[in-house]
Formats: structure tokens, C-alpha cells, sequence
């Protein structure tokens, strides 16, 4: 663990990544890293909202638009949904992050879900090589929304989105002829699941999981992804998609005194970190983030153009010895067939053993306990125990 972390700073834009999915035709959704944006709507405050000042500070999420976070590379949108409470709006809805606290509901109200569907539709007409996703479900603490209201938003999500939406049924096929058959968008939706013919795909298809992290703390948002990818392994089969939301939520200690926007600086570090550092080869599909950070982007797209890690082979035991291929070239990544830990070698030669939960064991610049030196594209990987390693020249 680091001694010191500094806090990343928010992206005023974002880079020009609306494209990268056209280089990944042969893959599945599956298999590969998407990045999103937690809570995607919430880039403007609603217009007439009464809680302004609240709803920047302790709600907003994004301070970019949704056709900006698309074109800065974000493929999953992540929209919760609640009803005006004006009479004259006759309960549209809006993206929403309201609070209720005692009796007493903060209705803060962002951009409404029409204008979100509609850049939306803009970005996945103009790239038609990009799928998005977008989870739609009512917001936590939102008043429920009727059927009927549900009803007419798929009704006009279908006529928006007409030979564009890919069915749950074909979810297993891979990109490029999900986009060629079908189209470009994914809702994830249980709320919208009985008007869409099965054609939207059930919320607990995708396996969110939150960090739980209540408090500003970067060690604790540390620890706690840390233990995420060592609790939750993807499948990389069409049964779920594994997702990590990575956000600091406030608790009532630090309610008053932190913002969304300060606490996301931190998340951002954090996730940044591991993502450069010890999550070499740690498996991750979904990362939904707060304020949408070029950096954090770059860093969860990069992932979809390493070399792959090669799937198991025979069972190996606990005493049994695995011996590497004699030669591992640059960029190759060698995993013993249980999963345990992972060889890599970098481009300037450097070996890496990396372990399961994603964090670097040793690398041939450095030396632990029971670990011999080892370089060179020769390298090898030697399992005899799980908990016993060496790496020598081939």
C-alpha cells in the first residue's frame, strides 16, 4: 500500500475515444472491460429544482453530458428514475439521486430521461461499431413509478431505437455480429422487462457490486476493491456480467463536510492506482466511476488490447509442479491452471508474478522472501506449492 495518495483531479473534457469498440468484433461482451458512469444522468440539476445547492454538493455525480461520456469512451450508463412532484409536469421523469432522510423525501432532480435517450440515439446512430448499455431502474428512495409511466417509456424507447436493441436471447453472440444483425443498444432493465417482449435483459443479470466505502477514505476504498477482486470472479460466460462500482458515499459524519466531487477525487486515485499498477491481470468486465475521469478512461479501455490470458490447463494440485513454455515472450501472460498466480513479462523484460486477487508478488527488479532472482524472456514459473513460488532463467 502506498504511503500517500494525492487526489485526481476532475477531466474538463474528455479525450476522442467514441470508436474503440470497432477493434473488438471478434470478442463478446463478455470478455471484455467496459467502463461506465455511476449515476450518468446527473449532469445538470433540473431546472425549478428548489434543492440547488444540496443537489450539486451532495447528489450530482457527472459534470459531463451523456453524449460526452460516449464519446469519451464510457459504454454503460447507469440512470436512476424518479417522477416530478409538479403538478403541471404530470409526473415525467428525470434522472434522479433524491434523498430521503426520516420522514422528510429531498426530491434533486437532474436531466430528464428524454433528453438523456436522445444523445443517446445521437451517438449509436453515428457509431454504429459501439454498443451501449443502459441499466434504467426507479431510483432508491424515489416514490414508485406507475405501469402505465413505465409502459410509455419503453413504448418510446422502441420507436426511438426501432432495429436498433439487442435482445437478451442473442447476448452470448459476439460484438460485431450483435451490431450487424441487431443493433447498438442493451437496456438492463426489470422495470421495463414486462413491456418489452423479453427483449430488454433483467436487472440481476448484471452483478453490481459496490465497494461499500462510507467515508472519504482512500486506504479504506483500497482494502475494500482489493477484496472485490478477490471475492468476485467473473465467469466471462453468458449467465452474468460481474460489476465494480467504484465510489466513496458519504456517511453521516462527513455528509456535511465532504461533496460528491471531493470524495470522487479520491475513488478516482484509488481505482487509477490499481488500474496501473496491481491490477495487471486482475479480471474486471463493468467499472462504473463518479465525475468521469479521462485518465480512469484510458486506463479501463487499455485493458481490451493486452494480450489475453490463456485459459486453464489440466487441474493442478496442491503439490504438483506447473513448468512454464521455455520461452515467454514480451507482453505474454502465463497463468497456472488453477488460477492461483500469473507470470507476465513487460516489454523491457522486466518478470512479474502477480496473485489472484490482482496484487504484484514480485517482479525481477525486486526480491521477496523465498523467491529467487529471475529476468529475461527466458523466464519461468514454477508452482510446487500455493504458497511457495520461484522464478529462474530458462
Amino acid at each position: 500500500m502506498p504511503a500517500a495518495l494525492q487526489p485526481l483531479n476532475h477531466s474538463v473534457a474528455l479525450a476522442d475515444r467514441s470508436s474503440w469498440m470497432r477493434n473488438l468484433k471478434t470478442h463478446r461482451l463478455y470478455d471484455i472491460c467496459i467502463p461506465g458512469t455511476h449515476h450518468s444522468g446527473t449532469y445538470r440539476v433540473a431546472s425549478g429544482t428548489s434543492q440547488q445547492f444540496a443537489a450539486r454538493r451532495w447528489a450530482q455525480c457527472q459534470h459531463l453530458s451523456v453524449y460526452e461520456q460516449l464519446s469519451g469512451g464510457v459504454r454503460f450508463l447507469d440512470v436512476r428514475l424518479c417522477p416530478s412532484s409538479k403538478p403541471q409536469e404530470n409526473g415525467r421523469l428525470y434522472a434522479s439521486h433524491s434523498k430521503r432522510v426520516g420522514s422528510r423525501f429531498f426530491e434533486l432532480l437532474f436531466a430528464p430521461v428524454d433528453e438523456i435517450m436522445e444523445s443517446i440515439y445521437a451517438f449509436v446512430k453515428r457509431h454504429p461499431t459501439e454498443i451501449v448499455i443502459i441499466q434504467i431502474r426507479k431510483d432508491w428512495d424515489a416514490p414508485n413509478i406507475p405501469l402505465d409511466a413505465w409502459s410509455t417509456l419503453w413504448s418510446r424507447i422502441e420507436k426511438a431505437f426501432k432495429g436498433r436493441i439487442i435482445p437478451f436471447s442473442e447476448r452470448n453472440l459476439q460484438i460485431g455480429e450483435l451490431t450487424s444483425r441487431f443493433g447498438n443498444l442493451v437496456v438492463i432493465s426489470d422495470n421495463l422487462l414486462p413491456h418489452s417482449n423479453s427483449v430488454a435483459w433483467p436487472l440481476n443479470h448484471v452483478d453490481g457490486s459496490w465497494t461499500k466505502t462510507n467515508s472519504p477514505s482512500w486506504k479504506q476504498l483500497l482494502r475494500r476493491m482489493t477484496l472485490f477482486v478477490q471475492q468476485n470472479k467473473p465467469t466471462f460466460d453468458a449467465s452474468s456480467m460481474q460489476m465494480l462500482q467504484c465510489e466513496i458515499t458519504q456517511n453521516a459524519q462527513t455528509f456535511v463536510a465532504s461533496s460528491v466531487r471531493y470524495c470522487a477525487q479520491w475513488a478516482n486515485a484509488v481505482l487509477l492506482l490499481l488500474l496501473r499498477a496491481s491490477w495487471t491481470c486482475a479480471p474486471l468486465q463493468c467499472v462504473t466511476h463518479d465525475f468521469a475521469n479521462d485518465l480512469v478512461l484510458a486506463a479501463l479501455i487499455d485493458r481490451n488490447f493486452r494480450p489475453n490470458i490463456p485459459p486453464p490447463l489440466s487441474p493442478l494440485s496442491r503439490n504438483q509442479e506447473l513448468v512454464a513454455p521455455s520461452v515467454l515472450n514480451h507482453n505474454e501472460v502465463l497463468c497456472s491452471s488453477n488460477r492461483e498466480f500469473f507470470l507476465t513479462l513487460s516489454p523491457t523484460g522486466i518478470a512479474s508474478i502477480i496473485g489472484r486477487d490482482g496484487v504484484r508478488l514480485w517482479s525481477s527488479d525486486q526480491h521477496i522472501p523465498d523467491a529467487k532472482e529471475g529476468s529475461g524472456a527466458g523466464a519461468q514459473l514454477s508452482i510446487m506449492r500455493q504458497d511457495w513460488i520461484e522464478v529462474h532463467d530458462a
